[in-house]
């Protein structure tokens, strides 16, 4: 269903969810005020893109459990904004630079993706996302940190950071994540080492690491291995073509290892 919010729309009150997609209209940015949806106490999903939002929140819905909002202009989520019911945060290509502005309550959050976001610099502070599920960071090339308190988010179950090219390295704290089972960092082209603590990573099942150059890195193990020969000895068996075979890993669970054009110098 389509609407488009007024502050004299009659009927506003009982609206769940409301979708705004500027894009299908090949118009500029479109601004709304906040008071447009000042009536619509029972909104659960509001799906915005290509819009800006002007106003204060003190009166903006305070229950909203999915936020999708494309294309968002600003650097951080305005002071005030309702965050603490919300579930899942979907912002891809937005400009943010951070998430939010200072500390604010995301404690039901469970889904957050922000790819596409190419002027975020750092991950948000982990301390208040208790219930994050997944993270998608994906093609975020100015992101350069993500913060160890990542370790904070428990019942982290996916990891996706593909083609995050300024990304030097994984926080230590990661491999302490009791639940994630998909870690995706191909295209990160300037991580050079992972930490040995990865082999005790016994929830991860799916690992992307395509086109990783591990060759220049000169840590070594406690074997004295090269990444490469670490990568090479999570198998037994490589079969004859490119994709190695799953028959003998340390990954006590893992399914899926992905190491496509993995390099060595």
């Amino acid at each position: 269903m389509y609407e488009k919010p007024s502050a004299s729309n009659k009927g506003t009150g009982v609206l769940e969810g409301v979708a705004l997609d500027m894009n299908m209209t090949n118009a500029c940015q479109t601004e709304l005020q906040t008071v447009a949806f000042s009536m619509m106490r029972k909104l659960r999903l509001l799906k915005l893109n290509n819009v800006q939002l002007s106003g204060g929140y003190t009166d903006f819905p305070k229950k909203l459990k999915w936020l999708t909002w494309h294309n968002f202009s600003l650097r951080a989520l305005p002071n005030g904004f309702p965050l603490s019911s919300l579930v899942a945060i979907d912002m891809q290509s937005s400009k943010l630079q951070r998430l939010v502005q200072g500390n604010m309550l995301l404690g039901s959050l469970k889904f957050l993706n922000l790819s596409h976001s190419h002027d975020l610099v750092k991950s948000p502070n982990f301390a208040e996302f208790n219930a994050l599920e997944q993270l998608i960071l994906e093609d975020c090339v100015s992101l350069i940190e993500i913060d160890e308190s990542i370790g904070m988010a428990e019942g982290l179950v996916l990891l996706d950071i593909k083609d995050c090219k300024l990304l030097k390295r994984l926080p230590k704290n990661i491999y302490k994540l009791k639940c994630l089972e998909t870690l995706i960092i191909s295209g990160c082209s300037n991580i050079r080492m992972l930490d040995a603590e990865m082999k005790n990573m016994e929830s991860l099942k799916d690992f992307h690491a395509d086109g990783l150059d591990f060759g220049n890195s000169s840590y070594r193990n406690q074997k004295s291995e090269s990444w490469l020969d670490f990568f090479q000895g999570l198998v037994s068996k490589p079969r004859r073509d490119p994709e190695p075979s799953l028959t003998s890993l340390p990954f006590n669970s893992i399914t899926l290892l992905s190491l496509a054009k993995l390099q060595s110098k």
